[in-house]
C-alpha cells in the first residue's frame, strides 16, 4: 500500500487576528473613512471562509495604504486558500519586505511552496519561521512533511516529534511520523503512532487505513478488516481501503467479497495488487 505526505490545509493564522470585528466572525460593512476596516473585515470574511469575498476588501486597504503589510498578508492567505499559490507568494513576499519579522508570513509562504512541490523554499521558510517562533508546533510539523516528501527520514521524525512535544494533541503529527516510521519499516513505531492519531482524532481515516495495512503485514486478519471497514465508513470513496480490505478478504477465504471490493477499488483509481 502506498503510503503519502498529505497537502496542507490551508487555515489562517488566528493568532493575527488581533481586532475584535474579526475575532467575532462578524463581516459587517466597512466604514468608508476608516482604512483598517477593510483590512478587519477582509480578515473577518477568511475567518468566515470567503475568501473570495474578501479579496476586494484587502485590494482597497493596499489601494488606502500601500505600506500595509497585514493587507498582503491577509491577501496572501486568501489567494493560498484559493491555491493561487503565486499570487499568494508574491503577497508575502511583499508582506515580508514590509514587515521583516512577520513570522507567519514565512509560515504561510512555506505553505504555498509545499503545495507547489518546492520542499526546498517550503524547508527555509518554515525554518525562518522557527527562528522568529521557536515554539511553533505548525512550523515543525510543516517542515516534517517537507521533510519527508524528500525523503529525508530522520529529519522528519525529528519534527514531527518537535511538533507533538510543543503540541501533545497534534493528531495529524503522530499520523504523519506513522508514516515515516511505517515507509522505514519500524512497524511497531507506526502502529503506537497511528494509534495515538486516532485517539485523538477518531476520524483520520489514513490512519485507520495505514494502520490496517501493518496489521494485514503482521497476519492479523480480523484487526485489518476492523481499520479497512472503519476508513471505509469515515471515506467511503478509499480507493485503498477497498484494495486492501479485499486482499484481507482474499486470505480469509471470502473470496466474492474480495472480488467485490477489487473491482470497487479498479472503478475508483485502484489497480488490483
Amino acid at each position: 500500500m502506498s503510503l503519502s505526505f498529505p497537502r496542507l490545509r490551508w487555515l489562517p493564522f488566528l493568532l493575527l487576528c488581533a481586532m475584535p470585528s474579526c475575532q467575532s466572525g462578524e463581516t459587517s460593512a466597512a466604514d468608508p473613512n476608516d482604512d483598517r476596516a477593510f483590512y478587519e473585515r477582509g480578515m473577518a470574511r477568511i475567518e468566515a471562509g470567503e475568501y473570495e469575498k474578501s479579496i476586494p476588501d484587502f485590494d482597497e486597504a493596499i489601494h488606502r495604504d500601500p505600506g500595509n503589510a497585514m493587507a498582503y498578508y491577509g491577501r496572501g492567505v486568501a489567494r493560498g486558500a484559493l491555491e493561487k499559490y503565486d499570487a499568494a507568494i508574491s503577497d508575502f513576499n511583499e508582506a515580508l519586505r514590509l514587515y521583516p519579522k512577520l513570522a507567519e508570513a514565512y509560515g504561510n509562504r512555506g505553505r504555498a511552496y509545499y503545495q507547489k512541490g518546492d520542499n526546498d523554499k517550503a524547508i527555509a521558510d518554515f525554518g525562518e519561521m522557527l527562528r522568529l517562533e521557536p515554539k511553533s508546533a505548525f512550523a515543525y510539523y510543516s517542515r516534517g512533511l517537507a521533510w519527508g516528501k524528500k525523503g529525508e527520514h530522520k529529519k522528519a521524525t525529528r519534527d514531527f516529534s518537535d511538533a507533538i512535544r510543543l503540541d501533545p494533541k497534534h493528531a495529524l503529527a503522530f499520523l504523519n511520523r506513522g508514516i515515516v516510521y511505517h515507509q522505514s519499516r519500524d512497524l511497531d513505531k507506526a502502529v503506537g503512532d497511528y494509534s495515538a492519531a486516532i485517539r485523538l482524532n477518531s476520524g483520520l481515516a489514513d490512519a485507520h487505513c495505514y494502520r490496517a495495512a501493518i496489521f494485514y503485514d503482521k497476519q492479523d486478519y480480523d484487526k485489518a478488516l476492523a481499520d479497512f471497514n472503519e476508513a471505509l465508513r469515515l471515506n467511503p470513496k478509499y480507493a485503498e481501503a477497498y484494495g486492501g480490505r479485499g486482499l484481507v478478504y482474499r486470505k480469509k477465504g471470502e473470496n466474492v467479497k474480495a472480488e467485490d471490493d477489487f473491482a470497487t477499488a479498479k472503478s475508483l483509481g485502484k489497480k488490483r495488487d
